[in-house]
């Protein structure tokens, strides 16, 4: 589901399989966690990190929530004119690289 108020997108995507105690959801969002009781499941436990880092790299965040049963991932983004405020290349936490000349210039 998606949505658009006070100046923010808002993508939501909920399941209903086992979720995660409250007390886990911030830990979800590192990279390589696997809580105890799904360890055993398939994943790297980078899906959560991932979509996490996307979000703040587009200043935005990922909040996760309890579902009831499951987990719902809610990313917020800026629209609008603060969307456009973060295309400046400087918020990059790198710096791109420059094609390499063609051979033979």
């Amino acid at each position: 589901m998606a949505e658009e108020q006070a100046g923010l997108i808002r993508v939501s995507v909920a399941d209903t399989g086992q979720g995660a105690s409250t007390a886990s959801l911030g830990r979800v969002q590192e990279r390589f966690v696997r809580l105890d009781e799904h360890r055993n499941g398939p994943g790297t436990g980078l899906g959560l990190a991932l979509v996490a880092a996307c979000a703040k790299l587009h200043g935005g965040r990922l909040n996760l929530e309890d579902n009831a049963p499951g987990l719902r991932a809610v990313m917020q983004l800026p629209s609008g004119s603060e969307a456009l405020e973060l295309s400046d290349a400087s918020h990059y936490p790198f710096t791109p690289r420059t094609p390499a000349p063609a051979a033979g210039t």
